[in-house]
């Protein structure tokens, strides 16, 4: 899918910003509904996630996040 930017026009090159997680790395998600705490952080059981794709402009270097979903 070909994707322009918002800002300037340029062309949108796909990618992702890492999520740590101990020692590995995961790609951020979108979580729906409102932030539950836990014990330790966040409760996400049985919360809706989508992965977040990233595209940055190769022009103004402007960042784009979504959300796409199934």
């Amino acid at each position: 899918m070909k994707r322009s930017c918002a800002k300037c026009g340029g062309k949108l090159e796909r990618g992702y910003t890492p999520e740590a997680r101990d020692v590995t790395y995961k790609v951020d998600q979108w979580i729906q509904g409102e932030p539950k705490k836990g014990i330790f952080g966040f409760r996400l059981k049985g919360a809706r996630k989508i992965d977040i794709e990233v595209w940055r402009c190769e022009k103004c270097g402007a960042l784009e996040h979504y959300a796409p979903g199934k």
